[in-house]
C-alpha cells in the first residue's frame, strides 16, 4: 500500500544517501549532517490530509476518493489544504516526497483519514511524532470508532457516515484556525430551512459522489486499473515461489506486456516426470503454451499389471480435469491441481487414488525406476513375465544364454547388478526343470542380486543358504549350472569369506515351482553342504576341493559319497550323511573302492546303512 505521502524517512541526502530529518525548519542528513532548505511553496499549508492512496496492486483506494471530497469542501472555504492526489500530481520520487514533507511540517491541522483499522495503523506507525506537534482530527468511515488504534482514541474523531459530517468538520477547522466569524457565517447568515436544505443537498451530492466513485472502483478497478502493478505483483509472487497466486494474476492479464510468456514459463516448471514409490504411480505432464496439458499416468497394480491413462486436456489456471478410459478399459475421472510446491493428483474410479508429487522430486527425463527387495520378491511370487517387467519401466539387456537350446536366458536390469533367469519353459507345470509348456513371453524363475539390495541383514555373515517365507536365499550365486539354471555358490568358499554388500545372493521361490522342482533344489543345496563339509574335514581349499555323489536316502537324511584327488589315488571315498531339516553333516567313515560301483562298496563295508537308507530316487 502507498501512503498519502511517504514521509521524511524515505528522503535521501544527495551527498551520502543518508536519511533526511526536519531540524529547526530545515532538512538535515542523519549521517553527514548536510542541510537542505525547506520548500517554501507549502509554507502556508493550513490543513494536511493523510490517507492511503493505493493498494498492493496500485489501485486507487476508497480512502483516496473520500479524501478528495474533504479536500474539495475545505478548498471551497478558502482553507489552504494539502491533498497529495491533487496538490502534487505532477511530481514524483524525491520531489514529491519533499513537497509532502514540507506541507506536513507547515500544516497547523493534520487530518488522519482511513476506512479500516489496518489503514489507521499503517499511517500511525510511520509518523507517530506528529501526534504531539499538530492539531489532530481523525476521520473514519465504514468502521466502528472502537476499532481505531488507541494512539488516537483520545482525539475527537469525525464519523463521515453521519449526515452533515463534512460541514461540521469544515466549521470546526475554521474555529481551530481562528476564523470564528466565517464559522458563524456558515450557520448565522442563512435561515434554518435553507441551511437544512443546503446541508441535505451537499450531503446527497457527497454520498452520490462517493457511491459513483466506489462503483467505478468496483467495476473497473480490479480488471483494468494499473495492469503494470498487477504484472509487477505477479513477478514478485514468482520470486517468492507463490506460483498459484501468480498464475491467477497472469491468466487475468491475458496479452498484457509479457504476461503470456511468464505464464508459459510458470507452467514449464511443472512439466516433467514424477514417480511415487509407495503407490507405484508415475506421472508425466507437459503443459503447452495453448493452455493444454498432455498427461500420461502409469499405475502398477499389486499383481504387476500396468494401467496407463493418457489424455490431452485443457488447463484452467492451476486445475486440470478430464474423464478417462484407461488401457484396461476402466473408466473414471482425473483431477490435477498445481500447488506452490508440487502437483496433487486424484484418480477416481472403483478405488480412488490421491497422490502428491513434490516439485523438488521432478525429473526432466524419464525416471530410472529404483528397484528394491520388496519389488524383487513380489516378482518371484507373481511369476512375472518379460513383457510385464518392460512395461513397468525397467530396461533389461541380455546377459547370457543358458542350456536347453536357448529357450532359457539370463538378463540384466540395465545399470544394476541384478540378473534375471528368464525361462522359455513354464517349469511351474513340469515335473523337472527341463519340462513345461514352451512360452512366447519368458517367465522369471530365479534372481541374482547384491546382498545390500536383497538381504542387507546378511552382510557380515557366513556363506550359508537359508529359507525364509518359502524363498531360498543362496549366497555366492554365479552364472552356470545349478538350481534354476544358476550356480548358487560353493560352500568351500565360506571358510575364508563373509558376505559383503556386493555378494550376489541367488533367489528361488517355492510358490512358483512344482513340488518336484523345489525338492530337487533342496537336494542340490544339501549336496553342496556335504561337499563343503568334506573339503573342510580333509582341510582342502576351494580350488583343490572334492566332489560328492548321491547314494541313498530316507525320510530324515540323505547319504553321500565324498572323494577328492588324494582319496582317488588311494582308491578311497568317504561316507557322509546330512539331516534334511537341520542340514547337520555327520562323517560315517571311509570305504575302499573295490568294485566298479560305489553302492556295492558301502553296502559291503557298512551293511547297517543299507537297512537305514532304503530309498534311491534314481532306481526304478
Amino acid at each position: 500500500m502507498t501512503n498519502g505521502w511517504k514521509g521524511l524517512i524515505r528522503m535521501k541526502c544527495e551527498n551520502c544517501g543518508g536519511a533526511l530529518k526536519l531540524v529547526n525548519g530545515a532538512y538535515e542528513c542523519e549521517r553527514c549532517h548536510s542541510r537542505y532548505a525547506k520548500d517554501p511553496l507549502y509554507e502556508n499549508t493550513e490543513v494536511a490530509i493523510r490517507y492511503v492512496e493505493a493498494d498492493d496492486f496500485g489501485r486507487r483506494t476508497k480512502d483516496s476518493l473520500i479524501a478528495q471530497n474533504v479536500y474539495s469542501r475545505l478548498e471551497a472555504l478558502n482553507i489552504n489544504t494539502f491533498y497529495q492526489h491533487a496538490s502534487v500530481e505532477d511530481l514524483s520520487g524525491e520531489e514529491m516526497e519533499r513537497a509532502c514533507a514540507s506541507a506536513t511540517d507547515s500544516a497547523k491541522i493534520l487530518i488522519i483519514l482511513a476506512g479500516s483499522e489496518e489503514h489507521f495503523s499503517k499511517l500511525l506507525s510511520q509518523n507517530k511524532e506528529l501526534l504531539s506537534k499538530k492539531k489532530i482530527i481523525p476521520i473514519y468511515f465504514d468502521m466502528n470508532a472502537y476499532d481505531m488504534p488507541s494512539e488516537i482514541s483520545a482525539y475527537q474523531a469525525v464519523n463521515l457516515d453521519n449526515v452533515g459530517a463534512i460541514e461540521d468538520l469544515a466549521k470546526n477547522i475554521l474555529i481551530l484556525l481562528g476564523r470564528n466569524n466565517e464559522a458563524d457565517d456558515l450557520k448565522a447568515n442563512k435561515k434554518a430551512f435553507s441551511k437544512k436544505k443546503k446541508i441535505t443537498l451537499i450531503t446527497c451530492i457527497t454520498l452520490i459522489t462517493i457511491l459513483m466513485c466506489t462503483a467505478i472502483y468496483i467495476v473497473f478497478g480490479t480488471t483494468y486499473v494499473l495492469p503494470s502493478k498487477k504484472y509487477d505483483k505477479a513477478e514478485q509472487l514468482i520470486s517468492e515461489q507463490k506460483y498459484v497466486d501468480a498464475i491467477d494474476i497472469l491468466d487475468a492479464l491475458k496479452d498484457y506486456k509479457n504476461s503470456q510468456n511468464l505464464l508459459k514459463n510458470l507452467y514449464a516448471q511443472y512439466s516433467g516426470y514424477y514417480y511415487d514409490k509407495e503407490s507405484n504411480v508415475g506421472l508425466h505432464i507437459n503443459i503447452a503454451g495453448d493452455a493444454r496439458a498432455d498427461v500420461a499416468i502409469t499405475i502398477v497394480t499389486s499383481k504387476n499389471t500396468v494401467v496407463k491413462i493418457t489424455e490431452s486436456a485443457a488447463i484452467s489456471k492451476n486445475a486440470i480435469h478430464f474423464e478417462y478410459n484407461d488401457s484396461q478399459n476402466n473408466q473414471g475421472t482425473v483431477n490435477i491441481i498445481l500447488k506452490n510446491d508440487g502437483i496433487d493428483l486424484t484418480v477416481s474410479s472403483n478405488n480412488e487414488k490421491n497422490i502428491f508429487f513434490a516439485l523438488a522430486e521432478k525429473s526432466d527425463q524419464p525416471i530410472t525406476k529404483e528397484i528394491d527387495r520388496k519389488t524383487l520378491l513380489n516378482w518371484l511370487e507373481t511369476k512375472i513375465s518379460m513383457s510385464q517387467i518392460k512395461a513397468l519401466g525397467y530396461e533389461i539387456e541380455e546377459y547370457s544364454l543358458m542350456e536347453r537350446d536357448g529357450l532359457n536366458r539370463l538378463y540384466q536390469i540395465k545399470n544394476t547388478d541384478i540378473i534375471l533367469a528368464m525361462f522359455g519353459l513354464d517349469i511351474s507345470e513340469g515335473a523337472d526343470r527341463g519340462e513345461g509348456k514352451e512360452l512366447s513371453d519368458k517367465i522369471l524363475f530365479g534372481i541374482m542380486a547384491p546382498a545390500d539390495i536383497i538381504c542387507p541383514d546378511c552382510v557380515g555373515k557366513e556363506y550359508e543358504p537359508f529359507i525364509e517365507n518359502d524363498v531360498l536365499y543362496w549366497p555366492g550365486a554365479d552364472v552356470g549350472e545349478g538350481p534354476i539354471g544358476l550356480d548358487m555358490g560353493v560352500y568351500s568358499e565360506s571358510k575364508e569369506s563373509k558376505i559383503t554388500s556386493n555378494t550376489q545372493i541367488g533367489l528361488a521361490s517355492k510358490n512358483i515351482l512344482t513340488p518336484e522342482n523345489w525338492e530337487s533344489i533342496m537336494n542340490e543345496l544339501l549336496e553342496e553342504k556335504v561337499e563343503s563339509y568334506g573339503d573342510e574335514y580333509y582341510a582342502l581349499s576351494a580350488d583343490d576341493g572334492g566332489a560328492t555323489e548321491y547314494l541313498a536316502e530316507n525320510k530324515t537324511h540323505m547319504l553321500f559319497a565324498y572323494y577328492n584327488r588324494d582319496m582317488s589315488l588311494r582308491n578311497l571315498y568317504a561316507l557322509f550323511k546330512i539331516d534334511r531339516t537341520t542340514r547337520e553333516v555327520t562323517f560315517l567313515g571311509e570305504v575302499p573302492s573295490v568294485f566298479s560301483e560305489e553302492d556295492a562298496d558301502w553296502k559291503l563295508y557298512y551293511p547297517e546303512l543299507e537297512n537305514e537308507f532304503t530309498i534311491n530316487r534314481y532306481e526304478n
